[in-house]
């Protein structure tokens, strides 16, 4: 699969995009989070179905705050 894509006269260098506009990759706290949500996601595993609500909205929380750190950089970006 190529990096690039066509839509109608533009083409799409996604490897560019990826570096100058999801410079969030980059950022170690961004970095540790994904490593405390596969941890998260892994204690969350081990639950009972009873607790099924508790685990959705602790999922929810969790990737909302990787989320709100790739918005912070977009919102701070140049």
């Amino acid at each position: 699969m190529s990096s690039e894509a066509t839509s109608n006269t533009t083409t799409y260098n996604y490897s560019e995009i990826m570096s100058k506009d999801f410079r969030f990759f980059d950022f170690k706290i961004y970095q540790d989070w994904k490593n405390v949500i596969r941890d998260i996601y892994w204690i969350l595993s081990g639950l009972w179905n009873e607790y099924l609500s508790l685990k959705d909205q602790v999922k929810r929380a969790s990737l909302s705050i990787c989320l709100n750190i790739a918005e912070w950089s977009w919102k701070w970006s140049d």
